[in-house]
């Protein structure tokens, strides 16, 4: 595949960068927002100002048409104005004692307080004074729901959200322009359409935000104090060929934590271009003039406790294809490989001691999760095979070690499985060793090439070594500590474990290109110190290298493995994307296997269990021996793709939607050897087992089709 080796030659490049032909990757947070003008709500004249200024249909003080004021209201504004800027005589919409009995309320707000109309009215005998007074107090409470009712707006809120016990208006900025006319100053308030909850009943809205607090709890105090400011650009979309492509988007939750939502998985070429021609095998997911919404690029923050700056890093996002098999972990996950780099290079500590249920165990585990996701896995390594390392008998027959001087009878078992791996630096091409999985040179018919099969890392190499020699501990009893939420964990390890909990989820398996990031990612260049990419500077120009990126340029000390920008992690990764996870399969040697080895089962599978076999196991009126079959038979995942290769890409353009996720299913409790948790694919899976790399049918499909971005 085109880029999905170290370089080795030439390959094509961009030049841009965001690297690659057709490629708007940048998710664009570094570029410095437009700072808008800031309005203050600080008085009660300033306050009325806005609100009359503002387009029909906001709240204004006078509801009546646009022109001469009777005097009556008139009286009634100034006297409201007065009476907000008092400290002592408005308390939140109450009437003071003497204003109460000079100017009682009208009679449609005396019965039922709590639902009145959040708007100012004129009633039929004149203006409610009462109300008057109470439409700019009332600003002090909507200026509060509209931080969390507008995440995409750049809001400041000061102090710590206490309520105050007098009329002043709690003073909040608002930057960006008004929606309903660009460049209008208007009052947060008068953004919001509900302030004091639902049709204004203020009972229910606080029975609901008490129970959003029960869902996301969080250290009010901690996160409440000082100003807290959102950056968004005006526009989050970046034209490609005149057309817009939505790269994400950034908002906060309840607890203040920055969330980044990706694209949408929308590709398309605006000017038609085919999305591969079998007579160009540069084309091959590789096409000019096609985009997809893929990206990555630095998270930057400023953070300030009581006006003090506290020294924080940056983070990368990156918005990968979709997971179809979520929870499958890869044998060598992106976390592996990284560590190994570090541990290789001096930047992190060696291991100081191994212990079987930590760190040995869950790589053996890896191996039979991918019984749902490939059907050769599933017979070496699936329920109620001989190396079922799920199964609590073997696991504890692997975990055990003899009392000191005593005799391991089980040495040679771990001996045996420890050899059953690929080592870190392999000799040969030979397909027979763990794990099945394709390397970053593969070739459709295996060469005796090292760099033709996966293997596992250095590290993980010595952890097995150690528990062969009888090195560890036995710890499988030992329950060790599991998280529901970041929370749970303890403090001083969540940054440790926010970068484990993403990369655990990303794989390191075939760089060819890969699935989430490619080989660049495993040279020291690309950090700063451990799991910190190294950013480039605000300001500097990236780099161009030309349509043409050679070995000695890749891998010089100018090239594009030092300092990284937006979209440089993806640049190299296949294009479309929709066209590599269609088109990188298993087996692709039949005479040696039709199902392994394998490119990425763990996100994209290969073989599954469909929701129609997973019926037939769970009817308990079939045969026994029926529902066995149907456990153990299997479907292609990707049997829906017909027609020739180009064809297929581009169904799978349009419909990767509809390809079968696989979601966790509990067992039967009456099927001997069936686990109690089963993974099933739902949706998008048809036909029989076949293999993967079975001859292609012809098939009629469209053309490619420029579909716009989804707005």
């Amino acid at each position: 595949m085109v880029g999905a080796r170290e370089p080795a030659g030439a390959r094509r490049h961009s030049g841009a960068p965001t690297a690659g032909p057709g490629r708007p990757r940048s998710v664009g947070v570094r570029r410095e927002p437009r700072v808008q003008p800031v309005a203050r709500l600080a008085g009660a004249r300033a306050g009325r100002q806005h609100l009359r200024s503002a387009p029909g249909g906001l709240p204004r003080l006078c509801r009546q048409s646009p022109g001469r004021q009777r005097p009556a209201a008139r009286r009634a504004d100034r006297a409201a104005a007065r009476h907000v800027g008092r400290r002592s005589s408005v308390s939140h919409g109450r009437r003071s004692p003497d204003r109460a009995r000079r100017d009682p309320p009208c009679d449609r707000h005396r019965p039922r307080r709590q639902q009145r109309e959040r708007v100012p009215v004129r009633t039929r005998g004149g203006r409610c004074p009462a109300r008057a007074r109470r439409g700019l107090a009332r600003l002090d409470r909507g200026a509060q729901t509209a931080s969390r009712a507008l995440p995409d707006l750049r809001l400041q809120r000061r102090g710590r959200g206490r309520r105050r016990d007098h009329g002043q208006l709690r003073r909040h900025h608002l930057a960006g322009p008004c929606r309903q006319q660009q460049g209008r100053l208007v009052p947060v308030a008068a953004r919001v359409r509900h302030p004091r909850g639902r049709d204004g009943h203020a009972a229910a809205a606080q029975r609901r935000r008490a129970r959003a607090r029960a869902r996301a709890p969080r250290d009010r105090r901690r996160a409440g104090r000082g100003p807290r400011q959102v950056h968004r650009r005006p526009d989050d979309r970046r034209p490609f060929q005149g057309t817009s492509v939505q790269l994400g988007q950034l908002r906060t939750d309840d607890a203040g934590r920055l969330v980044f939502l990706g694209g949408h998985g929308v590709s398309a070429s605006p000017t038609n271009q085919p999305i591969f021609d079998p007579n160009v095998p540069t084309t091959f997911i590789n096409a000019d003039g096609w985009y997809d919404d893929t990206s990555d690029g630095p998270v930057t923050a400023t953070v300030r406790i009581e006006g003090a700056e506290i020294p924080v890093e940056g983070a990368w996002v990156v918005t990968a294809p979709p997971d179809y098999g979520p929870g499958v972990l890869g044998v060598r996950t992106l976390h592996d490989l990284l560590v190994d780099v570090y541990v290789q290079a001096g930047w992190l500590p060696a291991q100081h001691d191994v212990a079987f249920k930590r760190d040995v165990w869950p790589l053996l585990r890896r191996l039979s999760g991918l019984q749902w996701n490939n059907h050769g896995f599933a017979v070496a390594f699936g329920a109620g095979s001989r190396l079922d390392f799920d199964d609590p008998a073997l696991a504890a027959e692997l975990a055990w070690k003899p009392a000191q001087g005593g005799y391991d009878r089980n040495q040679e078992i771990r001996r045996q499985v420890a050899n059953s791996f690929r080592p870190s630096t392999p000799s040969d091409g030979n397909q027979l060793p763990w794990p099945w999985l394709y390397g970053d040179a593969m070739e459709s018919v295996a060469v005796d090439n090292p760099r033709q099969n996966a293997a596992i890392t250095w590290t993980q190499e010595q952890v097995l070594a150690r528990w062969v020699a009888g090195d560890f501990i036995d710890d499988l009893a030992v329950e060790l500590p599991t998280y529901a939420a970041i929370e749970e964990v303890p403090l001083a390890e969540q940054p440790g474990m926010l970068d484990r909990a993403a990369l655990d989820h990303a794989l390191a398996d075939a760089f060819h290109p890969g699935c989430e990031v490619t080989w660049p990612i495993r040279h020291l260049t690309m950090f700063d110190r451990p799991f910190r990419i190294r950013h480039r500077p605000a300001g500097t120009p990236a780099p161009s290298y030309g349509s043409t990126l050679t070995q000695s340029v890749a891998l010089g000390p100018n090239g594009p493995l030092h300092e990284q920008g937006p979209g440089d992690l993806t640049r190299w990764m296949g294009l479309p994307w929709q066209a590599d996870t269609a088109f990188c399969r298993a087996g692709y040697d039949k005479a040696y296997d039709p199902f392994i080895p394998s490119f990425w089962p763990a996100r994209v599978p290969n073989q599954v269990l469909t929701l129609e076999q997973y019926r037939v196991l769970m009817d308990t009126s079939r045969p026994l021996e029926t529902r066995r079959d149907a456990f153990a038979a299997r479907a292609d995942w990707n049997a829906r793709l017909r027609g020739s290769a180009p064809e297929q890409m581009v169904q799978m353009v349009h419909e990767f939607h509809e390809m079968g996720l696989l979601e966790v299913q509990p067992g039967p409790s009456d099927v001997p050897g069936v686990p109690s948790r089963l993974r099933v694919a739902a949706g998008g899976v048809a036909g029989p087992l076949k293999g993967e790399a079975a001859e292609l049918e012809p098939h009629e499909w469209p053309v490619p089709v420029h579909k716009p971005a989804r707005r």
